[in-house]
C-alpha cells in the first residue's frame, strides 16, 4: 500500500515536471522512472507474498479440519474394537460392535474420498434430512462408549428438516 502511494507520487512528480525537461537532465528523469517502477514491482511482490501466505494458511486449516474428521471415525472404531477385546460380550453384541466399527471405517473412507475430489467439488446426493434423526443416529453410534462411562443421555428433539448429504451430517 505504501509503495503504491509512493510510486503514484513519483508518477505525479514526473507528470508535473515533464513540460520543463530542460530543468532536469534526462538521466534524472530516467532514474525517477526506474525508482517508481521498482517501487511498483516491490508493491506487487508484497501483494503476491501476502496472497500466497493467505492460501497456505487456508490450506493449513483445511488439513487440520481433515485430520479431525478422519480421526473421529477411526477413534470410534478403535474404541469398539478395544471393547470387544477386553470383555466377554454376547455374540449379538459383538456383531453389533463390529458392524458399527465397519460403518465408522466406511465413513472415514468416504471422508478421504471427499478430500481427494476437493479440487473438483460437486454435489452428490442432496436430500431432505430430519436433523433429530441424524442426531439420534450419532448418539446410537456412541452408545457403547456412553454405557462404558455410565453416562445418561436425554434427548428432547423436535423435527427439524435440513437439506444436505446424510454421510456428511454424521
Amino acid at each position: 500500500m505504501y509503495s503504491t502511494c509512493l510510486s503514484a507520487a513519483f508518477s505525479i512528480f514526473l507528470f508535473v515536471l515533464s513540460p520543463s525537461v530542460t530543468l532536469f537532465p534526462l538521466f534524472f528523469q530516467t532514474l525517477l522512472v526506474a525508482a517508481s517502477l521498482y517501487l511498483i514491482e516491490l508493491g506487487t511482490a508484497s501483494i503476491l507474498i501476502r496472497e500466497k501466505r493467505i492460501k497456505v494458511e487456508a490450506l493449513y486449516h483445511l488439513a487440520a479440519a481433515f485430520r479431525h474428521e478422519v480421526r473421529q471415525p477411526i477413534t470410534i472404531s478403535r474404541g469398539l474394537i478395544q471393547l470387544l477385546s477386553e470383555g466377554d460380550w454376547p455374540e449379538e453384541k459383538q456383531k453389533d460392535f463390529l458392524t458399527q466399527a465397519l460403518a465408522e471405517l466406511d465413513r472415514s473412507e468416504k471422508i478421504i474420498q471427499d478430500y481427494q475430489v476437493f479440487a473438483n467439488p460437486y454435489v452428490e446426493r442432496m436430500e431432505h434430512l430430519d436433523a433429530a434423526n441424524v442426531i439420534q443416529q450419532v448418539i446410537e453410534k456412541m452408545h457403547p462408549l456412553i454405557n462404558e462411562h455410565d453416562v445418561e443421555v436425554q434427548l428432547h428433539l423436535s423435527s427439524c428438516w435440513i437439506i444436505g448429504e446424510k454421510s456428511k451430517m454424521e
